[in-house]
């Protein structure tokens, strides 16, 4: 793992570093809007979605401005940021489910996708989603 890291570029590697950077703020700002939400007496699953939604979008403009510094148009990279987080949510039903069929056990489940969502989100927000910005301006 040191050696792969070590052949990184100076810009892949901070932008790997912003991309964490966002994400956890990302996770943070469901958090919020979750513990807000129920204290507010909204209903779970509504909660989770409103939440969800705020998380996305708080990700895709850390994205846009932090991680990869974009210029290109809201519509272009905002379409393919949610192409890609719909797409993940698909992938991450189904590696849930493999998991479960492999007998990891609800929790191991849990734990395969929080594993694997991370590498796989950035793979395909960096090499397609923010494909023309992703190494730029440092």
């Amino acid at each position: 793992m040191a050696k792969a890291l070590s052949a990184l570029s100076p810009g892949e590697l901070g932008a790997i570093l912003r991309f964490g950077m966002v994400g956890v703020m990302a996770t943070l700002v469901y958090f919020a809007v979750s513990l807000v939400l129920l204290d507010f007496g909204l209903v779970p699953r509504v909660t989770n979605l409103v939440a969800f939604a705020v998380g996305t979008v708080a990700s895709y403009l850390g994205h846009y401005f932090f991680t990869y510094r974009a210029d290109d148009s809201h519509f272009k990279l905002g379409g393919r940021f949610a192409a890609v987080t719909a797409g993940l949510a698909l992938l991450c039903v189904a590696l849930h489910q493999v998991a479960l069929w492999l007998g990891a056990g609800p929790r191991g489940a849990v734990l395969f996708v929080t594993v694997a969502y991370p590498p796989l989100s950035f793979a395909l927000n960096h090499f397609w989603a923010f494909a023309r910005g992703a190494v730029r301006r440092g």
